[in-house]
């Protein structure tokens, strides 16, 4: 006597196809022998039986499939197409009940599985017969609206959102929104990467300042205090302390210079641009030599927010009037 011992691929498989369900599900095993050596190109002769309800339940469905397994043992059959020998595999209702699989091969009872969801895709062509009472298709489609900043459906549901509808025009006035970045310090903060625009950048008060000097300054190793304003965009830029604080991070370019105040030729002037106390290179210097000397510098550096720079003086030769400015901006 031949004995066979079939494992069953994990998942029963029912496909759709063109929108119906098929009359059937694929079965697969592997055939082997007591030893586990495979059972390849043999002829075998295999019994379905769906149970209704229990492993020992009536058998509402038996069919029979002559097959021969292929060169690894494989056995593949479409339970629902085989040989039938009671029952009609179409009138299953795998809605109403629980079934189970009854597996027989060459008469020996190779035993029985419960078919847990699979098999019952093909409850899905009952959806074909049925509609939701109206059959009107169009009845369940919805509009989507938005006024101001709640976003609704047509039945009734709604979710607020942090923007703003106004017209054609999207805003959002709660707070800052970065691009790149978790911690936005600005209204818009667009970190790692560029803004690209066919058009103009439109930046209100956009960080810029220049002073100049209304008195001769004659203090050394001293900040000069610029109290003479042109421009203060943001009033970023402080009369009483010299300093200017960035209010964003970024790029900023900056001037400073001047004309020395001493008459006496052997006289030097000197001033540095300062960045938080650090001074930095280079040196405006009006030299030795020449009455009413005069020096500027032109310098670009990195600020990160709150940062700041001053003007130090660094030499007794003093700065004329008018003359000795200090200007800069974002770029």
């Amino acid at each position: 006597m031949r004995l066979f011992i079939f494992v069953m691929s994990t998942t029963l498989i029912s496909t759709l196809a063109s929108g119906q369900a098929p009359e059937c599900f694929t079965y697969q095993a592997v055939a082997r022998d007591v030893n586990g050596n495979l059972l390849t190109n043999q002829s075998v002769t295999i019994q379905f039986s769906i149970l209704e309800n229990s492993t020992t339940g009536n058998a509402v469905f038996v069919e029979q499939h002559n097959k021969t397994t292929n060169d690894f043992g494989l056995v593949n059959l479409e339970i629902g197409k085989g040989i039938p020998v009671t029952g009609n595999f179409s009138s299953i209702d795998w809605e109403s009940n629980t079934y189970f699989l009854k597996i027989e091969i060459d008469g020996e009872y190779m035993g029985t599985i419960q078919l847990v969801s699979v098999p019952y895709a093909l409850h899905a062509k009952t959806v074909e017969e049925n509609d939701d009472a109206d059959a009107d298709p169009e009845n369940e489609l919805q509009t989507l609206t938005l006024n101001d900043s709640t976003l609704s459906l047509s039945s009734g549901n709604s979710v607020k959102l942090p923007w703003h509808k106004n017209g054609d025009s999207l805003y959002y006035n709660s707070g800052n929104v970065g691009i790149g970045t978790t911690s936005p310090g600005a209204k818009l903060d667009v970190q790692e990467g560029n803004i690209s625009t066919s058009g103009y950048v439109l930046v209100p008060n956009r960080p810029a300042f220049s002073v100049r000097i209304n008195q001769n300054w004659t203090l050394s190793d001293a900040v000069i205090i610029y109290d003479g304003i042109t421009v203060n965009s943001g009033n970023h830029y402080d009369p009483v302390t010299g300093r200017f604080t960035a209010p964003v991070s970024g790029l900023y370019q900056f001037s400073y210079g001047g004309i020395k105040a001493a008459r006496n030729e052997s006289a030097v002037s000197r001033m540095n641009l300062r960045l938080n106390e650090a001074i930095l290179g280079p040196q405006a210097r009006a030299s030795e030599g020449a009455a009413y000397g005069h020096a500027t510098v032109t310098y670009i550096l990195y600020m990160n927010a709150g940062d700041y720079v001053d003007i130090y003086n660094t030499d007794f030769g003093g700065w004329y009037r008018h003359y000795t400015y200090f200007c800069g901006h974002l770029l």
